[in-house]
């Protein structure tokens, strides 16, 4: 499965995935969708490439964010395919990371995350990702569900 994503320049843009289309953004405040902030750690938006979709490691950190609305345990990580495929990226010398695919939250920000506007249409997409075929990524122990492609 192949997920796009367009660094637009505007408030929203849209993560398609054949016909499923969604209203997504990246980033935070005025560097939210613009592709010449990708490189600003944390209120970036994720950068342009080409991502595995993997299922996010999970801990017991996560379960206070569930009392503030947030259920990081739906979350799906967004690996690099660089020269090693992990959690991070360098994007100009600067090291970028955590990239997450995730819904908006009670917050409403991105910190870099590839964030779906609309909860409903954030679940639906997650079945569609868990439905996926599995395939293991060339050169890890990583099972990934597709890619995202950052333009």
């Amino acid at each position: 499965m192949q997920i796009s994503f367009k660094l637009n320049g505007l408030p929203l843009s849209e993560l398609t995935h054949g016909a499923q289309k969604m209203p997504a953004f990246s980033g935070h405040g005025i560097y939210r969708n613009k592709q010449q902030y990708q490189c600003v750690v944390k209120n970036g938006p994720i950068p342009q490439g080409t991502y595995c979709i993997v299922e996010r490691q999970s801990s017991l950190s996560d379960i206070p964010h569930l009392f503030r609305g947030v259920n990081k345990f739906e979350w799906f990580a967004l690996y690099a395919k660089d020269r090693k495929i992990d959690d991070e990226l360098f994007c100009s010398q600067v090291r970028r990371g955590q990239f997450r695919l995730h819904p908006r939250g009670p917050p409403g920000i991105s910190e870099g995350c590839m964030t779906v506007e609309n909860r409903s249409d954030f679940l639906a997409l997650r079945r569609t990702i868990l439905n996926a075929h599995k395939f293991r990524t060339a050169g890890t122990s990583y099972d990934a569900y597709g890619t995202v492609v950052v333009s």
